[in-house]
């Protein structure tokens, strides 16, 4: 039983399947996108941020925004987890974690006991994963106007948290200083909250990222939870 639940474990953290890699020839490289678009202050991170429909990335993220919206297949009973960066996104992913497979593992070989949760949870921007039926949940923070239009079209629920901004901003802050910087100088709160406030920060800005999703919600019920 303990090597079946382990097996299971492995399944359910891997489940999602991966989509070839090949752009399409209708659809435009995402290289070539990025040189397009305009360039905004880096927070003092390796890379630059690039404003594409309105929100920033670096290149990274931006690539795999575009892989999700270009190849992402979700499922109809699929359950989408989506925030802006920095908003107890993983606190979010172990509670729906647990909610969902409340049978499939016994004590000892929850997956959750052993990993964090973001890997437990796919997530679409970086993962390119499908739908699956043994475990339908993913996750993301790509804004709702830039998300794969299978899961709009599709009934997937998508389940949204926010939090209050002050507290998203000072960990951000706290990231770029003691995890991103490198080797360079780590930004001053006073810069970071300035570009912050005027939505130059990776997924910004804040409240264009929220209202986005909770206009939609507004209007379908039945599909958002936030």
């Amino acid at each position: 039983m303990e090597s079946s639940n382990s097996h299971q474990s492995q399944c359910i953290i891997t489940s999602k399947q991966q989509v070839k890699n090949e752009p399409s020839k209708h659809q435009p490289d995402s290289d070539d996108i990025i040189t397009t678009l305009p360039v905004g202050d880096s927070w003092n991170w390796p890379s630059n941020l690039y404003k594409n429909h309105g929100f920033w990335y670096t290149p990274e993220f931006l690539k795999g925004v575009i892989s999700a919206k270009q190849r992402y297949k979700p499922l109809d009973k699929d359950v989408i987890l989506c925030s802006y960066p920095k908003s107890s996104t993983n606190w979010l992913k172990a509670l729906a974690f647990t909610i969902m497979t409340p049978t499939k593992f016994d004590l000892s070989s929850r997956p959750l006991c052993t990993n964090p949760p973001m890997t437990c949870v796919p997530c679409i921007e970086f993962e390119k994963a499908e739908g699956n039926n043994e475990f339908p949940l993913a996750s993301t923070h790509i804004p709702y106007s830039s998300l794969p239009d299978s899961i709009i079209s599709l009934d997937c629920k998508i389940v949204y948290i926010c939090r209050d901004p002050k507290d998203a901003f000072v960990s951000w802050w706290y990231h770029a200083y003691y995890f991103v910087c490198n080797d360079k100088k780590p930004i001053s709160l006073e810069k970071a909250f300035d570009l912050f406030c005027q939505g130059i920060v990776l997924f910004g800005p804040f409240w264009d990222h929220v209202w986005n999703t909770g206009r939609q919600a507004l209007k379908d019920l039945t599909k958002y939870c936030s």
